[in-house]
């Protein structure tokens, strides 16, 4: 079995491979099986296929799959037919994949640096938040950077009250930590409730994410 890994914090590319996969894979008859906690994948993989096709196996979310299941998998991977696609909309952790060596290939979808500067300038008083957002958005939809910013104060507001509960490297952890500090809990807590109703009135179309994010920058955070 061949086995391909897609994983990284840029979403918005890596589910256009995993579509543009999929979309092939439907244009050349192959028969797509999805893959996720509840299916009982020993199953699944060794029962032959009604069709005399090839297989494409989409396993999202490795990560809730039970630890036995892909220890099975990397050790009988070699001796399966069909194809897998393991999409993580993260990154897996080093010894994830070490379980399966050399067996697989790993495509890893970074975000550009900018983002990156836009995410850690989030912050009261911050004079480069604005410049840094209408930086990324030159290249990137404003949706998917509104959905990250999301992410990421969740993430704050986590690591203010049970950092235990984040599950990042210790290094990325402390740079969370850092950046959390410059906010009050109530002030992190406004501006979630703030981003939720962006989002909602956004898919209303009362109102544009890109003019609420100005909005929002300018009268919380300078």
């Amino acid at each position: 079995m061949k086995i391909v890994v897609i994983q990284g914090e840029n979403t918005n590319d890596s589910f256009k491979r995993l579509i543009h996969i999929e979309t092939v894979a439907k244009q050349k008859n192959w028969q797509i099986t999805k893959i996720n906690e509840e299916s009982l994948l020993k199953e699944i993989l060794i029962s032959p296929s009604l069709f005399k096709t090839e297989s494409l196996y989409i396993m999202e979310n490795p990560k809730k799959l039970k630890k036995g299941d892909i220890l099975w998998l990397a050790k009988n991977a070699e001796n399966l037919k069909g194809n897998m696609i393991i999409f993580e909309k993260g990154i897996l952790s080093i010894s994830f994949l070490k379980y399966f060596g050399k067996n697989i290939k790993v495509e890893e979808y970074k975000l550009q640096n900018n983002i990156f500067k836009f995410l850690e300038s989030f912050y009261p008083s911050s004079k480069t938040c604005i410049n840094y957002l209408h930086q990324v958005i030159e290249n990137e939809p404003i949706e998917f950077i509104f959905l990250l910013l999301s992410g990421h104060l969740k993430n704050l507001y986590l690591v203010k009250c049970e950092p235990s509960a984040i599950p990042f490297a210790s290094w990325r952890v402390k740079k969370l930590e850092y950046q959390a500090e410059k906010f009050t809990l109530n002030k992190l807590k406004r501006i979630i409730k703030l981003m939720a109703e962006i989002d909602i009135k956004a898919k209303t179309s009362k109102s544009s994410l890109i003019d609420s994010l100005d909005l929002l920058i300018a009268s919380e955070l300078e």
